[in-house]
């Protein structure tokens, strides 16, 4: 028989044992703490980043770039600086001297290791090691946009062109020894979707295409039409392919457009826009329709205006007005967003209204 002290031990040591049985069910651990992760490598949407971009109040932008593969911007300037940004929000951007003078195009590779820019004024393209920010060569006598034609981890092959040629770039070997030559100095360039056409528009305003071939591992050119249908001066400041690759569309700086079949640029209709001074064309995103950026007057010293042209009815109307003179627009189809750089102000526009045809 236990006495009454030995009761109560014995009461005792029951409720302690049931108190560590059942208080973890009650009582909630504590969550352990998350790590801080340093502003500078967290990750943003890219509308985030492009809200927050900020250019530099020292020049204008001139050029803009984008690469929704591999997420990298490029930014050129009128100081000939250029910007490089990872618009992932995970590296901070980078910037240096690329020319002299203007910065005119920009390119960017697939894996974002390699970047292509161009000055009007250099007459030259210059690549760059976007990893290290060296300059990797220059491309003499190259003054208009690059275009990408192939690449791989190991090796990338260029199309670039200036006064009337187009020479051929390999990271493995060097410029090609053939030149394709064409009239006056080159003002747009363009690579049908299939990669079997490259066409080339001049400040003489002369369209040539060319059919892309091979001979072994090496990209060939062949041409396949040549015609100069506006007078010398008239820049053709746009060259575009339709989605089917079976047509080529112009814009000249008067604001002319035109629909070519393709290879043999017979002309299917001609369209006067009511720009009369034009620097951009931009493809919207939906088929066959552009934005054309421009002024009204002919001297292009007025306020930007932006209209929208349907290149299969050969109309246009005004989608914007009275924003600053040569603006830089970039689209982002993903997005349905124009981006407007003027001067150094950044704008996005909401074109998804455009691009469903209302």
């Amino acid at each position: 028989m236990m006495n009454e002290n030995q009761k109560k031990g014995l009461l005792a040591v029951l409720l302690v044992t049931l108190c560590i049985l059942l208080v973890p069910q009650f009582v909630k651990s504590k969550a352990p703490e998350t790590p801080k992760v340093k502003p500078e490598t967290v990750k943003s949407d890219l509308r985030t980043y492009l809200e927050g971009l900020q250019y530099d109040k020292g020049s204008s932008v001139k050029a803009l770039a984008y690469n929704p593969t591999c997420g990298m911007l490029g930014v050129g300037y009128e100081n000939g600086m250029v910007e490089w940004h990872d618009t992932s929000g995970m590296k901070a951007p980078q910037n240096f001297k690329a020319h002299d003078m203007r910065v005119s195009n920009i390119a960017i590779s697939d894996d974002g290791a390699m970047g292509f820019t161009n000055s009007y004024f250099d007459d030259a393209t210059r690549v760059w090691d976007l990893k290290t920010g060296s300059l990797v060569t220059t491309i003499a006598d190259a003054r208009k946009a690059s275009i990408i034609y192939e690449e791989t981890i190991d090796y990338k092959v260029v199309f670039a062109c200036g006064s009337g040629r187009v020479k051929i770039f390999d990271t493995r070997w060097g410029i090609y020894d053939d030149i394709y030559k064409f009239e006056a100095s080159a003002t747009s360039m363009a690579l049908s979707s299939d990669r079997r056409w490259l066409s080339v528009g001049s400040s003489a305003g002369g369209i040539d295409v060319w059919e892309v071939t091979r001979q072994g591992d090496k990209p060939v050119l062949v041409k396949q039409g040549a015609i100069q249908p506006y007078e010398k001066g008239n820049w053709i400041i746009s060259v575009t392919f339709n989605d089917t690759c079976d047509k080529l569309y112009t814009v000249t700086q008067k604001g002319q457009i035109d629909s070519w079949r393709v290879p043999g640029l017979e002309r299917e209709y001609h369209f006067v826009s009511g720009i009369k001074h034009a620097y951009s064309a931009v493809p919207l995103g939906r088929p066959n329709s552009i934005i054309l950026m421009g002024s009204k007057d002919k001297w292009g010293q007025g306020y930007s205006h932006g209209e929208l042209i349907d290149l299969d009815k050969g109309s246009n109307r005004l989608v914007f007005k009275r924003v600053a003179s040569h603006c830089v627009p970039l689209l982002f189809p993903s997005m349905h967003t124009l981006m407007v750089a003027s001067g150094k102000t950044n704008h996005l526009v909401d074109v998804s209204r455009f691009a469903s045809g209302n």
